[in-house]
């Protein structure tokens, strides 16, 4: 898969892999466009992984910080 680290900002991506290592990501599911999971933070949050020819082509959260863009 490509680099997909270089699409969030670093304190982003940090934090990002401070809540994988606190169990705050849920069961990982394969689906028929990629992968989702929830995510807990202050609330449950969607991500989706949306991927094709094993490279990630888009990705979606439902979080504050993906509202913003």
């Amino acid at each position: 898969m490509n680099s997909w680290q270089n699409k969030f900002e670093t304190h982003i991506l940090k934090r990002g892999m401070e809540y994988c290592e606190k169990g705050r990501v849920g069961q990982v599911e394969e689906t028929g466009f990629g992968f989702s999971a929830p995510v807990y933070g202050s609330e449950e949050y969607d991500v989706r992984i949306y991927v094709e020819n094993d490279e990630v082509v888009a990705m979606t959260c439902t979080c504050p910080y993906a509202e913003d863009g």
